[in-house]
C-alpha cells in the first residue's frame, strides 16, 4: 500500500493504492464525487477548496487509470461503488463492478422480507426486474436473478 497526493478537494488530499499479486486498486476518496466527473473531469463540487487543483487531479486520475484494469474505489458513488474507468470515444466513463445481490421472491410477487413470510432466496447479478430486501421489504431493482424460475 502507498499514498499519493491528489490536491484540490481539501488540503493534504491523497489516494491510497493497494496492490496484491497482479491486482491494483485505488481508494480515491473525494477526488471524484460522481461518475459524471469521468465524462467531465473539469466539473468541481462546492466542497472542493481549490477548483483548479481538483480539476488537474481528477483529469490526471481519469487519464492514468482509464483502461488500465485498476479497480477504482470512490467514497461517494452509489452501490456497488467500485469499478473501472474506461475510455468512451473522446471522453471516459465509469463502469461499476457487478455485485452479487440477494433477491426475495414470493410466487413472482414482491414479498415482505420478514420472518414467517413464505419466500425463496436467489443469487443474482446484472439485468432488470427482480427484487431485494430493503428496510425489511423487497423492492424493485435493476438486476435480474440468475435462477430461471425467479
Amino acid at each position: 500500500m502507498w499514498f499519493e497526493a491528489y490536491p484540490g478537494h481539501t488540503p493534504g488530499n491523497v489516494v491510497i493504492h493497494a496492490r496484491s499479486g497482479g491486482d491494483h486498486g485505488v481508494f480515491i476518496g473525494d477526488v471524484l464525487h460522481h461518475p459524471l466527473q469521468c465524462l467531465r473531469p473539469e466539473w468541481s463540487t462546492m466542497a472542493c477548496t481549490d477548483a483548479d487543483a481538483s480539476r488537474v487531479s481528477r483529469t490526471r486520475l481519469v487519464e492514468e487509470h482509464a483502461d488500465s484494469g485498476t479497480l477504482i474505489m470512490p467514497a461517494h458513488f452509489p452501490d456497488p461503488t467500485a469499478g473501472w474507468i474506461r475510455r468512451h470515444g473522446p471522453a471516459y466513463r465509469f463502469d461499476f463492478r457487478n455485485k452479487v445481490r440477494e433477491c426475495w421472491v414470493d410466487r413472482g410477487r414482491l414479498a415482505a422480507a420478514r420472518p414467517g413470510r413464505p419466500r425463496s432466496r436467489h443469487s443474482q447479478a446484472g439485468g432488470e426486474g427482480v427484487i431485494r430486501p430493503l428496510a425489511g421489504y423487497a423492492v424493485p431493482l435493476p438486476v435480474r436473478c440468475r435462477d430461471k424460475a425467479c
